[in-house]
């Protein structure tokens, strides 16, 4: 899988490949690998499984740059289970230790392999929003959820319920997500929280159509219905991404 996001005219590429660390690669404008990240320009993401047998295939999702310059990345590690990481690096390609466990922060640590983080945004107070889905183990039913960290990694149990919010479909269905974005731009609505993904109908056939819901910036209450935004039966309709329109708050 590869993942790219460019600032300050730097390119930091992540491949996954299964069965084999995660790798990073800084380039400049010109393309060229940044010799001043890791080593000639390139990180592999080695890393200690919380829950998971060494050598666990590890994904990286989603990326994002903190105005200091360290990346946030968000994925998860599998083998016969997944859990949740994400990692934080420094400017220079190395783990940041003030972030987790030696740059490394876990959840959903026992889950089934759409046990997954998939996106990952900052807050100007530099608080943490990370989307995902997971294998609810109250109800049995996979859902999308969306997560708060403090700046150290560790879960904000100020945020949501105790630092989650649940987006729970109706049973039998299922809910997953593919993207998040906070609201920086509508000034009736700062730091809401919308993801869209995909909503699955159990029975036969299975059907699954695009899915979308928001929060308010306390994650305290939902914004917006978590609601199919599509009809019909479609075999592989999912939304992948979203943005908020600047002028309008439009989602």
């Amino acid at each position: 899988m590869l993942v790219s996001r460019f600032f300050t005219a730097v390119s930091v590429v992540f491949i996954s490949i299964a069965g084999c660390p995660a790798v990073a690669a800084a380039l400049s404008d010109s393309g060229a690998l940044d010799p001043t990240f890791g080593s000639g320009g390139k990180v592999q993401l080695n890393y200690t499984p919380y829950n998971q047998p060494s050598g666990a295939t590890l994904v990286v999702n989603a990326i994002v740059a903190q105005p200091d310059g360290k990346l946030l990345l968000a994925g998860y590690a599998a083998s016969s289970t997944s859990e949740w990481i994400i990692v934080r690096l420094n400017v220079n390609g190395s783990y940041d230790p003030s972030f987790g466990s030696n740059g490394i922060a876990y959840a959903y640590t026992n889950g089934p392999s759409n046990n997954q983080a998939t996106s990952i945004a900052l807050r100007s107070n530099g608080k943490i929003v990370v989307g995902g889905t997971i294998l609810d183990s109250n109800n049995g039913l996979v859902t999308a959820v969306a997560i708060q960290l403090n700046t150290d990694g560790s879960g904000d149990s100020t945020w949501g319920n105790n630092g989650q919010v649940y987006f729970t479909p109706a049973s039998g269905d299922a809910t997953s997500t593919r993207a998040i974005v906070l609201d920086t731009v509508d000034q009736y609505a700062l730091g809401n929280l919308y993801l869209v993904g995909q909503y699955t109908h159990g029975g036969s056939p299975t059907c699954n159509n695009f899915f979308y819901a928001g929060v308010s910036p306390d994650g305290q209450t939902k914004v917006s219905n978590a609601s199919q935004a599509s009809e019909g039966c479609n075999v592989s309709e999912s939304a992948t991404s979203v943005a908020v329109q600047p002028g309008t708050g439009n989602v």
